[in-house]
């Protein structure tokens, strides 16, 4: 072998299924044991190399760590992550509070069944409001505007997203929102709730 020879490689070549599983100190007693002048001399070069390039590494990485624990960086991180365990300790506070002095405000905000609900909020008010004036692709491939849309036409949108029904969750959700709008209100379309006091239509 040469003295460019990694140690680990050399061992690993001379490792059997005997002794693949031995304490490592015991391989390298044998190991040392059996090497001849002409074979300890570049080995023992290697692994003196190897560890010297360990601890220049590992004094790098050691040097890194000080330059940066007394770096701005670090200090900013330092209060980043203390006012985030600040900011989740007075959350878990206030949950428990809000659950005990208004259950229900508590359930709207933190349960599935408030998560959902908020989302049909959400939903019911770009449907009242920016989807208005935009328009979606009818499956026969014109185009529909949202306040014009029938509800027949709200239910063919729906049918062709089902296919891509993990990709078109929120549309499908905009689609029977409008229609649960229409058909509450007894209008043909959505255009036709601007006749309707914006108190009644939420």
């Amino acid at each position: 072998m040469t003295d460019t020879d990694a140690p680990a490689m050399w061992l690993a070549e001379r490792l059997d299924d005997a002794n693949r599983d031995a304490p490592a100190e015991r391989i390298a007693r044998e190991h040392m044991a059996r090497l001849t002048a002409r074979e300890a001399g570049p080995l023992l070069v290697s692994c003196l190399a190897e560890l010297i390039r360990l601890a220049r590494a590992e004094r790098v990485k050691r040097e890194q760590r000080e330059a940066y624990r007394r770096s701005p960086e670090a200090a900013y991180e330092r209060e980043y992550r203390s006012a985030v365990r600040r900011l989740t300790r007075d959350s878990e506070r206030a949950r428990a509070e809000l659950a005990e002095r208004d259950p229900d405000e508590f359930a709207r905000r933190f349960t599935i069944a408030g998560a959902i609900q908020a989302f049909r909020d959400e939903i019911r008010h770009e449907v009242l409001g920016s989807l208005l004036e935009m328009t979606f692709t009818h499956p026969d491939g014109h185009e529909v505007r949202w306040a014009d849309a029938t509800i027949a036409e709200h239910r063919a949108a729906i049918a062709s997203l089902m296919p891509t029904v993990g990709h078109g969750l929120a549309e499908i959700a905009r689609h029977e929102e409008a229609i649960e709008l229409i058909e509450r209100h007894g209008v043909t379309s959505l255009s036709g709730l601007h006749e309707t006091p914006l108190d009644t239509v939420a």
